[in-house]
């Protein structure tokens, strides 16, 4: 039987995974976090230039993004040491335990990909930092995920973790979703989605919420929760009208690496790391 949280994110679009993520690898994820907003800092304004996105791909080097064919866009070993600048060994470790075993095998035990695949594969990972009282300019316009993908992998099973590393509510700039269309009508169908019908399913139910759209769901969240995304629903958020920072930690993952086209196997879009089989109780 489906789990409950396979079911929300097949039929709505997502679904929150309560206390998903221990305490000690959210303090690690803030003080990674902190660290990027500071070099962010060191070479343009995080509001104004940025637009609150931190791309951690391209925040590793003092200057320049990483080429395409560099290794720490393959590989989890040249990917930690090309971070180590940036944090002690003992917070890399707690980033480790997040990215590729953590939130991997929560979504192989809610099936939220297909799980005919060997290993899910790191395809992005971002932080989306609203500065505080910054309300009328950290706004994020409705959009799918999906829309910023090349027609040629859009296709490829997706998802977005959205994670916040600090209380989220509507007066910080929380996340808003659009749940899909009859959401409890397709509830009541079978939600194990055979993995060539993974995306024919979200585009469907994507496509429709344009034609019938639901009315949005505020995501009210603590430090620990995950919001699992479809990059085929629609979501926006409003700016930050409060005192502090709101942090939250993005990476997205895909069943298999998305490849940029043009350039052939060994240049991947933005990531493309390999996850190994993990085990939650093995943490």
């Amino acid at each position: 039987m489906p789990t409950q949280h396979c079911t929300e994110f097949h039929t709505q679009g997502f679904t929150v995974v309560r206390r998903g993520l221990p305490q000690r690898v959210i303090q690690n994820l803030q003080k990674d976090c902190d660290a990027f907003i500071d070099r962010t800092y060191n070479h343009c304004d995080l509001l104004t230039h940025a637009g609150c996105v931190i791309e951690t791909i391209s925040a590793f080097g003092s200057n320049d993004m990483p080429s395409k064919e560099h290794p720490c866009r393959r590989f989890v070993d040249d990917f930690f040491l090309e971070r180590s600048g940036i944090l002690d060994r003992t917070s890399l470790k707690g980033i480790d335990e997040a990215l590729f075993h953590i939130v991997p095998s929560l979504l192989r035990q809610h099936e939220i990909l297909p799980l005919d695949t060997p290993s899910f594969s790191l395809m992005n990972e971002q932080y989306i930092v609203k500065p505080p009282r910054s309300a009328h300019a950290s706004v994020f316009d409705w959009h799918q995920d999906s829309q910023y993908m090349n027609d040629s992998v859009r296709f490829i099973p997706q998802v977005a973790i959205w994670a916040p590393l600090d209380p989220v509510n509507e007066d910080n700039g929380t996340v808003w979703v659009r749940p899909f269309p009859n959401s409890h009508q397709e509830a009541e169908k079978n939600t194990s989605i055979p993995p060539d019908e993974f995306s024919n399913w979200h585009t469907r139910l994507g496509k429709e919420s344009l034609r019938n759209p639901c009315p949005p769901v505020p995501i009210l969240a603590s430090p620990g929760d995950i919001l699992l995304l479809s990059p085929h629903v629609f979501h926006h958020s409003l700016g930050n009208a409060s005192d502090q920072e709101r942090r939250v930690w993005m990476p997205q993952y895909a069943s298999r690496p998305i490849m940029e086209p043009s350039l052939g196997s060994l240049h991947p879009l933005a990531l493309a790391i390999s996850c190994p089989q993990g085990d939650l109780k093995n943490l």
